[in-house]
């Protein structure tokens, strides 16, 4: 029993003495979204350039576009989890601010 009120304790006192934790966590929240809307607006430019290629004949040139825009995909898809995971932080040291408060 002892270990488990030490470690309430070591967590209180790291959400304590580091105020600042949850306005990081926000920005690098709002980083990552801006990454993606950039993200995704460059993907459907690089689509429509694709399809113009095709249509003049440069395959070569067309085909890399469409890899560039498979690995802005995968690289997207990776952000997500981030994003999640980034959530959930916050929402963490949210609720152990409020513990702490009553």
């Amino acid at each position: 029993m002892t270990r488990i009120f030490v470690v309430i304790k070591l967590r209180r006192t790291t959400i304590q003495q580091n105020p600042m934790s949850e306005d990081q966590l926000k920005s690098t929240r709002d980083k990552i979204r801006q990454y993606q809307k950039r993200s995704e607006a460059t993907l459907e430019k690089d689509r429509l350039l694709a399809k113009k290629l095709l249509q003049i004949g440069r395959k070569e040139r067309a085909k890399l576009l469409l890899r560039k825009k498979h690995f802005v995909e995968e690289q997207l898809k990776n952000t997500d989890g981030q994003l999640e995971n980034i959530e959930k932080m916050i929402l963490d040291v949210e609720f152990s601010q409020i513990e702490l408060k009553t």
